[in-house]
């Protein structure tokens, strides 16, 4: 993401807020919203499906042409990007720009395949990095 070229560009932490429901219409999971801090332009840095952490940028907010990064508090927990505000539009205060489900965590059934998968061999094996 471009920081309008200095090294300490301002940034906003972006509001929590819990929501019944995962966004999509299954109530059978809680999402997290994470809404705009600021009235302003919001300009998303991430895509559906993307990890969103604590203390991750999510975006840029821009108020009467000042330019921010809109950061995840470090008390929101980590999940994936379920609903993502679409490209640059205005915003109120307190709307939800990025919806996250901390139940999601990127590659935990892969890791779970992966080591289910895995076999004992005698004598000498050779793996690449």
């Amino acid at each position: 993401m471009k920081r309008a070229g200095r090294l300490h560009a301002p940034t906003l932490e972006a509001l929590v807020a819990t929501v019944a429901g995962n966004g999509d219409g299954d109530s059978a999971g809680t999402a997290i919203e994470l809404r705009a801090p600021q009235p302003g332009m919001f300009v998303p840095a991430l895509a559906v499906g993307d990890l969103v952490s604590p203390g991750g940028v999510i975006g840029e907010l821009i108020v009467l042409g000042r330019v921010s990064a809109v950061t995840v508090p470090h008390s929101a927990p980590a999940g994936l990007a379920i609903r993502v505000a679409t490209a640059s539009h205005a915003v109120g205060y307190g709307e939800a720009v990025v919806a996250i489900d901390p139940a999601l965590q990127r590659g935990t059934g892969a890791v779970a395949s992966a080591t289910a998968t895995t076999t004992t061999v005698d004598g000498l094996v050779f793996r690449a990095p």
